[in-house]
């Protein structure tokens, strides 16, 4: 039997950053969504819906998964939107998922959940995005207390929770300095192959702190939990670091608040950024920083790409969002509330505006243009190769998908 994760219309509000990835590859803490999921059905094997465009990546990154390839078993449904699943829901669909069980469709709020169907054959997975009209033969059952990720900033209000829920274990396993400080040491755990040097400290007395495998703590770094730093990233010297989730292969410095770096993305120097969300492949020059509070203390406004406007958050404390691919130079200034599209190249003094539209060039001063995305693909496999790795046909072909997106909007605006 299978789960199968899947995209549905309502993706499209968390533009930009799931332009370069299937929503259910957002990090939401110590983990993705798909992790996050898979974790609550060990006993299904994985497959997954995505937009057409980002199947081939999908498929490079998930060997050995089913992707938009339709289970030839019973199948569990389960919406990729989803950050938080109550107990009493997950037990429900375990039941649900049995093969005995008559097809079910669980919904919340007009949302799809899940939806168990034990002859998935006749449902194709070659579209944009499932709806409820995929499951329409299926008896209806509520369900409640579900969360779902309905606007980017959803992506960090729950950011201690999100870290939090992957601390399953404490001890240290790793190399640690005999000068560095631990505070409460029964909350933090340090993976094999992790190092913490001379003069760091470590506090869990707020939470706990996770360090995976590679990660690494140089002199005289503060991290307060709580806190996850992913494989192979580095939380440079003297840097200050609270309720952040670092991903897989990135390089921090400066201060970071409450903000979660995708994966692969590098804040090296002094600055800060905080109650942000940074893509993968960004790298933010030193002295950049994030506004996440207004002067008047108000309700933050933020760009929906989907809907072309400004929406209220409701939340008073609420920094940057920035897509993948995207750079900034020295002493880039973002206010409170921006939203920074996939592969931007932004400079220039002065705040930069709150919505910079995917493959953009340029300074507010200077207006910004379209980044070519010849030139683009040339500074994306610079980066690559500077992590050993090299751009497949699919990430070419992702890119240049999401570049004719914009530039064909931009056609026919000027239209």
């Amino acid at each position: 039997m299978f789960l199968c994760l899947f995209e549905d219309a309502f993706c499209d509000h968390l533009r930009p950053v799931v332009e370069a990835r299937a929503v259910f590859d957002i990090r939401l803490g110590s983990s993705t969504i798909a992790q996050y999921l898979r974790r609550q059905f060990p006993d299904l094997h994985p497959a997954f819906q995505v937009r057409p465009y980002l199947a081939g990546t999908l498929a490079e990154a998930h060997a050995g998964v089913l992707v938009n390839e339709t289970p030839s078993t019973g199948t569990l449904f389960l919406n990729g939107r989803i950050s938080f699943l109550p107990a009493e829901v997950i037990l429900r669909l375990r039941k649900a998922a049995q093969t005995d069980e008559p097809k079910r469709l669980f919904m919340q709020d007009g949302f799809v959940v899940a939806a168990w169907i034990p002859d998935p054959t006749h449902i194709s997975l070659h579209k944009q995005a499932l709806s409820p009209s995929d499951f329409n033969d299926a008896p209806l059952e509520a369900v409640e207390g579900v969360h779902f990720l309905n606007r980017l900033w959803h992506m960090l209000v729950e950011l201690p929770d999100f870290i939090s829920r992957g601390f399953g274990q404490s001890g240290n396993f790793g190399k640690i300095h005999p000068s560095a400080i631990l505070v409460e040491p029964n909350r933090i755990f340090v993976a094999e192959g992790a190092v913490v040097h001379a003069g760091a400290i470590l506090a869990a007395d707020s939470g706990p702190i996770i360090l995976d495998r590679g990660a690494e703590i140089c002199e005289g770094a503060v991290v307060k939990g709580p806190c996850y730093i992913g494989q192979n990233s580095r939380i440079n010297m003297t840097a200050r670091i609270d309720t952040t989730a670092i991903g897989s292969g990135c390089k921090i410095g400066g201060e970071v608040h409450a903000s979660t770096f995708q994966a692969n993305s590098n804040k090296a120097h002094d600055g800060y950024v905080g109650n942000s969300y940074i893509g993968q492949w960004c790298n933010l020059g030193a002295d950049s920083n994030t506004s996440n509070l207004k002067n008047d203390y108000g309700n933050i406004r933020l760009y929906n790409v989907a809907l072309q406007r400004y929406e209220l958050s409701g939340q008073q404390f609420l920094g940057t969002i920035m897509g993948d691919h995207t750079k900034c130079g020295i002493n880039t200034m973002f206010n409170t509330g921006t939203v920074i599209g996939t592969f931007c190249n932004l400079y220039g003094g002065g705040y930069q505006r709150n919505y910079v539209s995917s493959f953009s060039w340029g300074s507010p001063a200077e207006m910004y243009m379209p980044y070519k995305l010849e030139k683009a693909l040339r500074v994306a496999e610079a980066v690559f190769s500077r992590r050993n790795k090299r751009m497949s046909e699919s990430d070419l072909q992702m890119l240049e998908t999401i570049y004719r997106m914009y530039h064909d909007l931009a056609m026919d605006m000027d239209g």
